[in-house]
């Protein structure tokens, strides 16, 4: 675990040596925003790692307020936006801002609720996520996340009115 006192410098280089190491990282899931897939209390693994999964896999990202775990929506693929990630959680009608593919920890790969260790379900028919609402949303923010990730991230937060902490956008 990350000790909460660090500097987001310390944090950075701290999460670049893990993900080097290939290392797994046990945690404890905190919010219900993967819910029905993964609930809260369900403790996690998340191996650390610098590769981009594929779209559709849960991941943990450096957020500021802790690690996010969200299900990954689409990763850039275009020069302007090829060092952001989309994410929402399963039970979240709106995606997330975009986020630096740096401050991606890496996959979650298995989850326990029990003691026994399990790979993670796909995502939930029932899920929020899947509603129609926010399908439309997906596709909106998709859109703009091609255009370029400011348009994708004024228009989360939009949409939250502000409640999210903008984007670190590199120089």
């Amino acid at each position: 675990m990350l000790p909460d006192t660090a500097t987001a410098g310390s944090l950075g280089a701290r999460l670049e040596l893990l993900k080097r190491a290939g290392r797994i990282i046990d945690s404890v899931v905190d919010g219900s925003s993967m819910e029905p897939a993964i609930a809260r209390g369900t403790r996690i693994r998340i191996r650390a790692q610098t590769e981009l999964p594929p779209d559709g896999t849960v991941v943990a990202v450096l957020a500021p307020g802790g690690v996010v775990t969200h299900r990954l929506v689409c990763r850039g693929r275009l020069p302007w936006n090829q060092r952001f990630v989309l994410t929402q959680g399963d039970g979240a009608m709106l995606c997330d801002p975009p986020a630096n593919v740096g401050l991606l920890v890496g996959p979650v790969t298995m989850w326990s609720v029990g003691g026994d260790y399990c790979d993670i379900p796909e995502r939930s028919r029932s899920a929020r996520a899947m509603q129609w609402r926010a399908w439309l949303w997906r596709v909106l923010v998709r859109t703009a996340f091609v255009i370029h990730p400011v348009a994708a991230n004024l228009l989360v937060r939009w949409s939250l009115r502000g409640r999210v902490e903008p984007v670190q956008w590199p120089s």
